[in-house]
């Protein structure tokens, strides 16, 4: 993302020992930021502060594998839909298909509209997929092809009322 321009970047990881190891691999670039943080409850960071969004490489994934799986991966999206202002999404990449990961992203509590893309071994599958309205059915085609992963885009809706 750095070497693409993005700046502000904050990677945030439970293990310190992570933080520590890429701070050091990457002690020369400026905009990075990695702190020690727990997804799951982020009371350092103030509501819509990460204006830029939210990307997840994996950690919904490894929260599902837990034993308080369900619980721990409520707790993150909160937090995730809680540091989003108006408008700003959190972005998953997973392997995991429509069937397994809607379910916990499209949680009542959960204030956002959730699409997906698939991509498969060949780029761009299909997408965007707007899930409001998808059906069994729908769900059920997912993958499309061997081998692919999905991005998972959870826009926050406007809170404003005009």
């Amino acid at each position: 993302m750095h070497h693409d321009g993005y700046r502000q970047i904050v990677n945030v990881d439970y293990a310190p020992v992570c933080i520590q190891q890429l701070s050091e691999l990457h002690a020369g670039l400026p905009g990075l930021s990695y702190e020690v943080a727990d997804c799951r409850n982020m009371p350092q960071y103030t509501d819509a502060s990460f204006g830029g969004g939210v990307l997840d490489k994996g950690t919904l994934d490894a929260l599902l594998c837990g034993d308080n799986d369900e619980a721990d991966a409520g707790a993150m999206l909160q937090e995730c839909q809680r540091v989003l202002p108006d408008g700003s999404s959190y972005i998953g990449i997973t392997y995991a298909p429509p069937r397994t990961r809607l379910r916990y992203l499209m949680r009542p509590e959960l204030e956002w509209e959730v699409s997906f893309y698939e991509v498969g071994q060949q780029g761009w599958r299909e997408g965007p997929m707007a899930v409001k309205g998808v059906t069994q059915e729908v769900l059920e085609a997912y993958p499309k092809q061997k081998y692919s992963h999905f991005v998972y885009v959870c826009t926050r809706k406007s809170t404003n009322c005009l």
